[in-house]
C-alpha cells in the first residue's frame, strides 16, 4: 500500500512557495500537499493552485482539512 504523508503549509509564500514545497514535499514520493495558509488571501490562492492544495482559510482550518474531508480525528 502506498500512503502519502499529507502536509500543511502555514506561511505558503516567499521561501514555502520557492524551495520548500516545490523541491521538498512535491518532491518526495511520498508526501502530498494537502492545504496551505497565508495571511495574503491572494497568495494563499495562487500557491494552493500552483500544487494543487486547498486554499485553507485560518491556521486551524490548515492542521484540520484532511480530517474534515476524511473525518479521521488530526491531532492540532
Amino acid at each position: 500500500m502506498s500512503e502519502h504523508v499529507k502536509w500543511g503549509g502555514l506561511g505558503s509564500g516567499g521561501i514555502a512557495r520557492r524551495r520548500t514545497i516545490p523541491e521538498g514535499i512535491a518532491a518526495a514520493p511520498n508526501a502530498r500537499l494537502a492545504a496551505v495558509f497565508d495571511v495574503d488571501a491572494g497568495v494563499n490562492r495562487a500557491v494552493a493552485a500552483q500544487f494543487g492544495a486547498a486554499a485553507a482559510l485560518s491556521v486551524q482550518e490548515t492542521a484540520c482539512y484532511e480530517s474534515a474531508r476524511t473525518g479521521r480525528a488530526v491531532d492540532v
